[in-house]
């Protein structure tokens, strides 16, 4: 459970098991003194009690039902607590219990489900206390009600503050995390940027330099060529330490998947601008019951997206309160994932100072065009954002007026299963068709070289001209798709043996681009070879690419020849 679990479900399930343990040997010794006083109301009560928290702890809680458990382990507090009102009995240890209730109250439920099942408890044994119900006549001293009721209530107040020190300083740290993460962020995706720009001219420089040394005759000119292969492959080599020495790695390229609850995600990112902005701002959360509570997916990365698009709606100090309505709609199901909407509401317009002690008002028509979006994106500062979402394959729609702000984008996330809940049959037939899956290999037809349909897709027209150069006389055809959607539009209509995919394209990227042509792929039972040229070189970069189901990952800058038997290998079937 610890490796499904989010942080604060795991600190009530641990909460769980320690209440549970001590609560089982309390309940033991109560049997046991009422066997040995003759006290049958709190034998009975004692072992109820205890038979609640056994099922609590040994079989809810087990199955991560842990609201209900916590429901339950309060119940058998209940129940011991009144026998022993019920009987008379007034010591310092009976009370123990009691005390047991608020604590774990507080500290397992939401305040006002804490405030109403402390009181209930209080109400019922104040009942047992002050009146002779059920032709009882116990009178209790009035020292004991008092300790009894000044005692529980301190308890519960010190519990409640407790929590809410704990909340507290538990957002506030975790909000600390996410900025600095955000400013570590934007450090390293300028030195990852700087080692993007500089690989792609620096792999123009080694390719041209190689068609140029292919074609000079005179030994002269060679060994220039040679001295700028020299220069070319010094400048790799700095490219790399710097790169080596920031440990740069934007996007996160390691994927850490867990179940995690979308709903309490989403609401505690809020509960760091709830306490902040108490007086100005009001939240309104909207999540489609369809929608499961129970998702796989990275909630570390959500958390950041909200708070940096929530940030960006509040920037404007105003004197009206600002009213933040956050709407999560499904937009599609598969069966394995399912697709979201997420849109974030302002009744504010968004400003930015301007230098001169002034706001200045952002909204589209400013811009107004497809520019436009990537300009505002610069200017809110969301480029992080914007990445975060692109890499699940979405991207962030900004459309800012005078008088409102809306942010919205698409994420998909993975289907939880409960593997207890399949059947027998289900199990026999997802085990079969693993069996039967077939390799990408078998599926591939083997082509020359020479008689090879190439698409490049590249939005680089230089980078396009050097490979149209460098392949042109040994494959049967190249074509060119700027972006990822017209690779789509190209491949659907015609048959290509080979793809040269870059990955940091316009509209569509490369690695969106190549999980869509394996979906259709899917279902023609072909596949076609595709080869990763990008100067995406950093941590992760082979993985992500591999992982979206290219074949092959060339990073730039690369020798011609290695491009070349890659092609060949794979028009192979190798």
């Amino acid at each position: 459970m610890a490796e499904s679990l989010p942080d604060d479900l795991k600190r009530k399930v641990a909460a769980l098991n320690l209440f549970g343990l001590v609560s089982v040997t309390l309940f033991t010794v109560y049997a046991i003194i009422g066997l040995l006083t003759e006290a049958d109301v709190i034998v009975i009560a004692s072992l109820a009690a205890l038979l609640l928290t056994l099922l609590s702890i040994l079989f809810l809680n087990r199955r991560g039902k842990v609201t209900l458990s916590a429901y339950t382990l309060i119940l058998s507090y209940m129940v011991v607590g009144l026998g022993m009102a019920y009987t008379g009995v007034s010591d310092q240890f009976s009370l123990l219990n009691s005390y047991f209730l608020p604590l774990f109250a507080v500290f397992m439920l939401s305040s006002n489900r804490a405030l109403l099942v402390s009181s209930l408890y209080l109400g019922l044994v104040s009942a047992l206390l002050f009146f002779p119900l059920f032709d009882r006549v116990i009178a209790f001293s009035l020292s004991f009600k008092i300790t009894f009721f000044v005692s529980y209530i301190l308890v519960f107040l010190t519990s409640w503050f407790v929590e809410y020190f704990w909340i507290s300083v538990q957002s506030d740290l975790e909000k600390q995390v996410l900025v600095e993460r955000n400013a570590t962020k934007r450090k390293d995706e300028f030195i990852a940027s700087l080692s993007h720009q500089i690989r792609t001219p620096l792999n123009n420089i080694m390719v041209i330099a190689n068609l140029v040394d292919s074609l000079a005759e005179d030994e002269k000119m060679k060994d220039l060529i040679d001295t700028i292969h020299a220069s070319t492959n010094n400048l790799v080599n700095v490219v790399n330490s710097m790169v080596e020495v920031a440990n740069v790695d934007v996007t996160e390229r390691d994927s850490f998947i867990i179940n995690f609850n979308l709903s309490q995600t989403v609401a505690n990112t809020i509960k760091l601008f709830a306490h902040q902005y108490s007086s100005n701002i009001q939240f309104n959360l909207k999540i489609d019951e369809i929608i499961p509570s129970s998702l796989g997916g990275e909630p570390v990365k959500i958390k950041q997206i909200f708070l940096n698009l929530i940030e960006s709606l509040i920037k404007a100090k105003s004197n009206n309160k600002i009213l933040i309505d956050i709407v999560v709609k499904k937009l599609s199901e598969s069966p394995e994932r399912v697709e979201l909407l997420f849109e974030l509401r302002s009744n504010s317009p968004i400003f930015i100072p301007t230098g001169d002690g002034r706001n200045q008002l952002i909204t589209n028509d400013m811009v107004g065009n497809a520019i436009g979006s990537q300009v505002l994106v610069d200017v809110l500062d969301l480029r992080i954002t914007q990445r975060l979402i692109e890499s699940n394959g979405g991207r962030l729609s900004i459309n800012l007026h005078s008088e409102t702000s809306v942010f919205s984008f698409p994420y998909s996330f993975y289907k939880v299963v409960d593997i207890n809940a399949l059947t027998r049959e289900e199990l026999d037939g997802q085990s079969m068709q693993n069996n039967l899956s077939t390799s990408p290999n078998s599926l591939m037809r083997k082509v020359d070289l020479a008689d090879a349909n190439v698409l490049l897709v590249e939005d680089n027209l230089i980078n396009q001209k050097i490979v149209i150069l460098s392949l042109k006389k040994l494959v049967k055809n190249i074509e060119i798709a700027n972006n990822g959607k017209e690779a789509l539009d190209k491949f659907g209509t015609s048959r290509f043996d080979i793809i040269l995919m870059d990955i940091q394209m316009p509209i569509m990227n490369g690695i969106v681009t190549t999980r869509k042509i394996r979906e259709i792929e899917s279902s023609t039972n072909t596949h076609t070879p595709i080869i990763a040229i990008t100067a995406n070189a950093l941590q992760g970069d082979r993985e992500e690419c591999i992982s979206a189901g290219m074949d092959e990952y060339l990073s730039k800058p690369f020798q011609i020849e290695v491009l070349i038997q890659k092609m060949k290998k794979l028009l192979q079937g190798s």
